[in-house]
């Protein structure tokens, strides 16, 4: 009896340590600021860089260690809308720093759904002292081309460090038009025509064709025109036709 009193005693210890632990890791670091940018160098490869500003949230000295970004491409729909599939994301060229200048250690890793990227920041960071890393890598295949429009959903993403506030800014290919930016606001004197999100997600839609961002994705609105035209031009050249003969 009084081993299993001690055995519960030891148990019930062991549980309090392990939740103090776990809420002790999880309230250590946040981060405060997470800028993403999707610069579309090609019409289905980006440049993207990231700026992410991470705080010591508690009352002593920690070193961040190994943090981690989970990535997830979502592939967009014929309509221009996010499907529920999730493929890995064909990440190149990973490069880390600090705002010092200081490289960090990267590494990637990939299953079916999702690419892992891990960078360690092994520098101490005083209490609500931040420091700020910049991530930059290339996407091949972000995003999906259709009939004359292109699509590109930023990646689904995730931290292992609690993200505070989030902003992500999607650049189109040089010499095309922007047709569909749901929710996203266009960057004042921005020559690049730019957009930004203050949010998780964005979707664009971008294509060749002269075209202003529209409520609905543009292609839609582009093919329904197309077809409305055609059929409009092929009533009335049928019409004439069964004028002439009438006469």
């Amino acid at each position: 009896m009084r081993k299993l009193i001690i055995s519960a005693f030891m148990f019930t210890l062991l549980l309090l340590s392990f939740s103090s632990a776990r809420r002790y890791l999880v309230d250590v670091e946040e981060i405060s600021y997470y800028k993403t940018t999707v610069n579309m160098t090609s019409p289905t490869i980006a440049h993207i860089t990231k700026k992410i500003v991470i705080r010591n949230i508690i009352d002593r000295d920690i070193v961040p260690g190994y943090a981690y970004l989970y990535l997830s491409k979502i592939p967009a729909t014929f309509y221009g809308k996010p499907s529920n599939e999730r493929k890995a994301v064909n990440v190149m060229n990973l490069r880390a720093r600090t705002d010092t200048g200081i490289k960090l250690e990267t590494s990637l890793k990939s299953n079916t759904t999702t690419t892992i990227i891990r960078y360690g920041i092994w520098l101490p960071l005083a209490p609500n002292e931040t420091i700020t890393v910049y991530l930059s890598y290339d996407i091949e295949g972000i995003a999906d081309r259709g009939i004359l429009f292109y699509n590109v959903v930023a990646p689904l993403e995730s931290s292992s460090i609690p993200i505070r506030k989030y902003d992500i800014e999607v650049i189109p290919p040089k010499g095309y038009f922007v047709s569909y930016a749901p929710d996203g606001k266009k960057v004042p004197m921005s020559s690049e025509k730019a957009y930004l999100w203050s949010d998780k997600s964005a979707i664009m839609q971008y294509s060749r064709i002269p075209m202003v961002p529209l409520p609905v994705p543009g292609s839609i609105v582009f093919w329904v025109a197309l077809i409305m035209i055609i059929f409009i031009w092929g009533f009335s050249d049928k019409l004439k036709k069964v004028m002439v003969g009438r006469q």
